[in-house]
């Protein structure tokens, strides 16, 4: 799958709430929302139990039945839900494209909180759970997005050990 020019990987951070809650602390948080589980027919949670495989690994978290990634605008718009499969998709089947795409808008968002007076930080796992350390960006020396962006907050809630 390759990806398209209208796609966008960031969500503003207006559109979450919990993001919309640090602007008042002169922080923009951007939000990667890929689509829980194995909704989109790869699994973003290695941790936790498939839906769509109705997996039931007592070593596994159950989280994927209540995942906060199906409630709220979601479950309410379809197209929400839509844009998560497809960005999951992408993130699988066109990894390097993703990744690229993804260091750009990393960047521009960097520059338009910056040109507001605020800091910007990430949140790439909104619904997931990706080791991003392990993930490289080859275009840009084989890197992680840490190593690429080494003074910009990424926060992260994980069940990963």
């Amino acid at each position: 799958m390759k990806l398209t020019k209208n796609i966008k990987l960031l969500s503003d951070p207006q559109a979450n709430y919990k993001a919309n809650k640090n602007i008042k602390l002169n922080n923009e948080t951007y939000f990667l929302s890929f689509a829980h589980s194995d909704i989109s027919g790869y699994n973003v949670c290695p941790m936790a139990n498939k839906l769509k495989a109705n997996e039931n690994n007592p070593k596994k978290s159950n989280c994927s039945k209540v995942c906060v990634g199906y409630n709220g605008n979601a479950n309410r718009f379809k197209s929400i839900m839509e844009s998560r499969i497809k960005k999951t998709k992408m993130f699988f089947e066109d990894r390097q494209n993703f990744m690229n795409a993804l260091v750009k808008e990393i960047y521009l968002a960097i520059d338009r909180s910056n040109k507001k007076g605020f800091e910007a930080s990430f949140r790439l796992n909104a619904y997931s759970d990706i080791n991003w350390e392990k993930i490289k960006v080859e275009k840009f020396g084989n890197s992680s997005i840490f190593e690429l962006f080494p003074d910009v907050k990424f926060y992260d809630y994980t069940n990963r050990k």
